[in-house]
Formats: structure tokens, C-alpha cells, sequence
């Protein structure tokens, strides 16, 4: 059984004090690719051809003060439970963050990154 810990400054349940905590409070996985259309003399689309397939995770996440905020460009690993859709084991680099909230003990933040199949 996991602690609880109840006192007059805070109610933390599932989890000790001691350590690094953080959880996702949401979290979308976008499967994109850029698409190229090849057209006749005509101006009539005859193909198509979709390359550059890359996934987009967008997110909030929100961690204690033991933890170091993303920064853009870096390369994070997610780890979920109960992702229903595999993006691999390769690099998922930081495009933005964004600090919603923040207090002495926890820090909320936006953010959005992508993944690259053919980058490990």
C-alpha cells in the first residue's frame, strides 16, 4: 500500500514525501505526415505521396520542485502506463514549454514535442 501523508501544509495521497514526483494530467499523441500531391498538365491531382511521418505529442505535465523544468530542443523520455498507441523507444525532442503554474512545491507546464521514427 502505497503512503498517505495528511498534516496542516499538505495531503499527498499515493506517494511519499521523499523523491521526485510528477504525473501527466493530460497528454495527445498526433500521428503526422507532410503530403506531396503530383499533378498533370491539367492541374489535376494524379498522386500522392506522404513522407516525413513523425508523431506530435502535445501535453500538460505537472511535477514537484525536485525535478528540472524541459527545455526546448532537449530529448525526454515518456512513460505511460496506459498509452494505447507505441511511439517507439526513439528521442522525443521539447518544441515548446509553457509555465502555466508554480508554487514552492509543484510546477504545471504545457508543452509539445515530436517524435521521429527514422531518428533514434
Amino acid at each position: 500500500m502505497a503512503d498517505t501523508l495528511i498534516s496542516d501544509q499538505s495531503l499527498i495521497f499515493g506517494v511519499t514525501d521523499t523523491g521526485t514526483l510528477g504525473f501527466f494530467e493530460t497528454i495527445d499523441f498526433e500521428d503526422v505526415s507532410d503530403k506531396v500531391e503530383t499533378k498533370d498538365g491539367d492541374g489535376d491531382i494524379i498522386g500522392i505521396d506522404y513522407h516525413s511521418k513523425r508523431y506530435v505529442v502535445t501535453g500538460t505535465y505537472v511535477f514537484d520542485s525536485g525535478q528540472a523544468l524541459p527545455t526546448t530542443g532537449s530529448a525526454i523520455t515518456l512513460t505511460s502506463q496506459s498509452n494505447q498507441m507505441s511511439i517507439g523507444s526513439n528521442a522525443i525532442y521539447v518544441d515548446t514549454v509553457k509555465q502555466v503554474y508554480s508554487n514552492a512545491d509543484f510546477t504545471k507546464v504545457d508543452f509539445t514535442a515530436t517524435t521521429y521514427p527514422s531518428i533514434s
